[in-house]
């Protein structure tokens, strides 16, 4: 590798490096950042620019800083919990800055380009009983209200949303609290569900997250546990998923004579396969390494099914689906300790991996490497982290929440559906057709 090549990636790691210290680390002492914001806030509110107000506040939520809390969900409860002229702006704002872009472009075309990938039916209104639609991926929730007559559709419907970040103080989310009926948020993250409850709005926290909808008939135990992929990594090429630090603990294992065999599956984010290559041509072990890239969801269950080790190390993100998908592999996961908030989940236990630290990484990845079998990941998540469970707690939520009343009753009949690289989709095929006569309704709707 040529010189200027090595001293640019250099400059760039120093540079994430930075940022991570600023954005992640020691935030117990980040007090002045947040107060930084907040008079972000109250400047942008006595200006009248009410998106900037809330967007300083998302931000500071997001971060997970001292001071970032309890302060914020006040603030949010006192313009969102009930109807003013702050929050009426501020939405109206959030939907008519929705405009086309190369990814989006089909759904203002066709919006019905939207229906099961990201707008999907469960159940059908029945009687007394509204029926459930779920809309996924944070970024399109203005984009139904844009295409949608969404109160329209909230009076035959119940709206649940499956965000794809943590850190539900955000703008898109809120959006949802112009609707006056109870709206349900996924929210497994306890800083995220805290959030939703406690702001007091129309929102109402569902304590699972998208990755319990895996299609696990996909992901399987081999009949034949020969296992000579010994770390697979399924993440995107951005430098968020911090290949750089996995690599680093790579070369440190070299350099102790382990030569681990690494398997990678992305697709392209705000960086390339080639960019990801120099990175690993930079630390010296781009030998070790075998790349795929926008391979399909079998294709990524045959190579967890080669895996001793699933290893996913970024520091912030939603709720991670290749973990559990690996898990139904009988592949065990490593997670960086800290991930998100720092919640320990309930699904990384002794049974199914383990977390680690940034030092202990190199050292755990060889731990799990020799010892994989000792771990049974698939009979965990079996019981307590499927598609089915995921159905059954967000039947128990909506009859707590909807259907207490003395004549009301709530027919646990949510169908199944599944999550994938590129949407949701019916676990079964024929729920499809099932639900037509639902699509054209909602079509009907469109503004």
């Amino acid at each position: 590798m040529k010189i200027t090549k090595r001293l640019k990636i250099k400059k760039d790691l120093l540079k994430i490096k930075i940022l991570e210290l600023i954005k992640f680390d020691y935030p117990k002492i980040k007090f002045c950042f947040s107060l930084f914001l907040y008079l972000k806030y109250f400047y942008y509110k006595k200006v009248h620019n009410n998106f900037a107000a809330i967007n300083s506040l998302s931000v500071l939520y997001r971060t997970g800083w001292i001071g970032g809390k309890k302060p914020v969900i006040k603030i949010i409860e006192n313009i969102f919990s009930g109807k003013n002229a702050f929050k009426e702006k501020f939405i109206k704002h959030v939907i008519n800055t929705v405009h086309p872009f190369n990814n989006t472009q089909k759904f203002f075309d066709d919006p019905t380009e939207l229906f099961e990938g990201v707008m999907i039916v469960l159940k059908s209104p029945n009687g007394t009983e509204k029926g459930v639609v779920i809309v996924a991926y944070s970024y399109y929730f203005p984009l139904v209200f844009k295409l949608f007559d969404m109160e329209k559709i909230a009076e035959r419907y119940h709206f649940v949303l499956e965000p794809s970040w943590s850190g539900l103080c955000d703008p898109d989310i809120l959006v949802f609290t112009k609707l006056s009926d109870p709206v349900f948020v996924m929210a497994f993250e306890q800083r995220d569900a805290d959030f939703i409850k406690n702001s007091n709005t129309n929102l109402v926290p569902v304590l699972i997250s998208a990755n319990w909808w895996v299609d696990y008939r996909c992901f399987q135990v081999p009949e034949i546990n020969d296992r000579d992929i010994d770390v697979i990594v399924v993440a995107a090429w951005s430098r968020f998923k911090r290949h750089a630090n996995i690599f680093k603990a790579i070369k440190s294992l070299k350099n102790q004579g382990e030569i681990l065999n690494i398997t990678l599956v992305g697709y392209p984010g705000d960086m390339t396969m080639k960019d990801i290559k120099e990175l690993a041509e930079y630390y010296g072990i781009n030998e070790q390494i075998t790349y795929y890239e926008w391979i399909t969801p079998q294709e990524v269950a045959k190579l967890m099914m080669r895996a001793k080790v699933n290893l996913l190390w970024s520091r912030m993100e939603g709720v991670n689906r290749a973990i559990i998908e690996g898990m139904f592999c009988n592949t065990p996961c490593i997670l960086r300790d800290g991930f998100n908030y720092g919640q320990k989940y309930s699904y990384i236990n002794e049974k199914t991996g383990r977390f680690s630290t940034e030092n202990e990484l190199a050292n755990t990845l060889l731990h799990m490497k020799n010892n994989y079998e000792q771990y049974s990941p698939r009979a965990y998540v079996e019981n307590y982290h499927t598609c089915e469970t995921a159905v059954a707690l967000l039947n128990i939520a909506i009859s707590e929440h909807c259907y207490t009343g003395k004549n009301q009753q709530w027919t646990n009949n949510i169908d199944l559906k599944v999550n994938e690289l590129h949407g949701m989709k019916y676990f079964s095929g024929e729920l499809l057709t099932k639900y037509t006569d639902d699509y054209r309704w909602i079509k009907e709707t469109l503004k």
